[in-house]
């Protein structure tokens, strides 16, 4: 019963190294995913993926391999743990389901949605300016993957309006 409350009120150190795990995981398909679909292993994305998952093994290994302290129970001194908790789930999530609608939505409209959901999840409420500076990221992002990196990504109706407004402001 101890661990049971121990791991479901949010046990610290255990809920990390889950979520460390869970992460390193999603990145290690997501680089075999790209691997497999790119003509060369130094190809842009497996490349960036492959760099990815690298820092972020980094930066989680040494949270995974940190023992647990003997006898840890949750204490009602953390209310906002829990708090904290849900809201790295719900982002995650956010980034699941980013993953999962990119080909529906475009890229620049999945990213732009996903960005403007996370801050809000992060933030704990949705700030108009923020959102907006999200949405330029993006869109500033889109014209660099389309003029410069060349860089294919899944495109819908709002991605192809921008490549026709970029193409005919540069006169191709």
């Amino acid at each position: 019963m101890e661990t049971a409350s121990f791991i479901l009120l949010g046990g610290g150190l255990l809920f990390k190294r889950i979520a460390s795990l869970l992460l390193l995981v999603a990145l290690g398909l997501v680089v075999a995913g790209a691997a497999s679909d790119a003509p060369s292993l130094a190809s842009y994305p497996v490349v960036v993926t492959a760099a990815t998952f690298v820092l972020a093994a980094l930066t989680v290994v040494p949270i995974i391999l940190r023992p647990l302290p003997e006898g840890a129970a949750p204490t009602a001194s953390h209310p906002g743990r829990r708090g904290h908790q849900l809201r790295l789930v719900a982002f995650c999530a956010i980034w699941i389901l980013y993953a999962a609608l990119l080909n529906a939505l475009g890229f620049v409209l999945a990213s732009s949605l996903a960005m403007i959901a996370s801050l809000w999840v992060v933030t704990g409420r949705f700030r108009p300016v923020a959102s907006l500076a999200a949405v330029v990221f993006v869109l500033t992002l889109a014209v660099l993957v389309t003029t410069i990196l060349f860089v294919p990504v899944p495109k819908k109706q709002v991605d192809h309006l921008i490549d026709e407004t970029i193409f005919t402001l540069m006169g191709n």
